[in-house]
């Protein structure tokens, strides 16, 4: 009979277009004549702005319990992290809650940035265009 107990830690890395993971999940089986061991596997995973569902934080109480809620919209790259109920949940030490509670909110606005549509159907690219058309229509203008 096997029986394993898994615990993760790691850090999070918050950037304005993607998450870094870096955690060593750490797994204590039950091997042969009931000899424990410990199984420790270093992994990092990158979370694009794209792959992002949403972002919550939740409070606690007095700082204690505090995390953060992370959930994306693809089932396949939420396979890759450690998850439950379909969220990747980042567990805050009480003297990192103001800056998980800046990280967060910073991230909520960067992912409402990423997610507005362009003005008029454009493309950020078409809009690049269109401005440097007219840059150089105007330069062309002033050279005559």
């Amino acid at each position: 009979m096997q029986s394993s107990w898994s615990q993760t830690d790691g850090t999070a890395n918050f950037f304005s277009d993607h998450i870094v993971l870096e955690y060593a999940d750490k797994t204590l089986e039950s091997g042969k004549a009931f000899s424990p061991v410990i199984k420790s596997v270093v992994k990092e995973t990158r979370i694009e702005l794209e792959d992002i569902l949403d972002v919550r934080f939740k409070k606690g109480v007095f700082e204690v319990g505090a995390k953060i809620e992370i959930r994306l919209k693809s089932f396949s790259k939420l396979a890759e992290v450690p998850n439950k109920d379909g969220k990747i949940t980042l567990k805050i030490d009480r003297a990192d809650f103001q800056y998980a509670q800046e990280a967060v909110a910073k991230l909520q606005n960067d992912l409402s940035d990423f997610q507005k549509p362009l003005p008029d159907g454009q493309s950020f690219v078409g809009r690049l265009i269109d401005e440097s058309a007219n840059q150089a229509e105007k330069l062309n203008e002033y050279k005559k």
